[in-house]
């Protein structure tokens, strides 16, 4: 009766523990993960960089503001970055559109956390309009270096 009642108190905390839709990743070195991502990026290699960053925040999954503030946004601006390049050298124009979109989110999930005024704020917003002119999405694009250009112009 005690071994049960242990492997159902196991399997509960394991159920609070590890956030819903969010796979557990096994053999994943989160302090590797990113330095690895960085040294793929200064090679140019963006899909194994964009692997790395996916590893860490799989990994770490909804708790990354939490456990890293802003540097976890960072991580996601890298990622972006590597999706854009990546979507540039794409010639399948249906995975180049999907990466110029996944790029754009993952800019503007890290253009809402960043410090206002930061460069890797004011970036984010100019890769994001970037990402959203390879992906056709014009007015929005458009919209984008305009707020891109209002926010230089304020730094003067």
């Amino acid at each position: 009766m005690k071994v049960y009642l242990c492997v159902f108190l196991l399997g509960a905390l394991n159920l609070v523990c590890v956030p819903q839709g969010n796979p557990v990743r096994k053999n994943v070195n989160v302090s590797t993960e990113v330095p690895r991502g960085i040294e793929k990026m200064k090679k140019g290699e963006w899909a194994e960089a964009i692997n790395h960053f996916n590893r860490f925040t799989d990994t770490i999954g909804d708790r990354g503001e939490g456990l890293f503030g802003v540097r976890y946004f960072i991580i996601t601006y890298n990622r972006g970055y590597c999706q854009l390049k990546l979507a540039i050298e794409e010639s399948d124009e249906t995975k180049k559109r999907a990466l110029y979109m996944v790029a754009s989110k993952s800019f503007q999930l890290a253009r809402k956390k960043l410090k206002v005024g930061s460069l890797p704020q004011i970036r984010s917003l100019l890769y994001q309009a970037r990402a959203e002119q390879g992906a056709e999405n014009y007015a929005l694009a458009i919209e984008l270096y305009k707020q891109f250009k209002r926010e230089i112009e304020a730094m003067k």
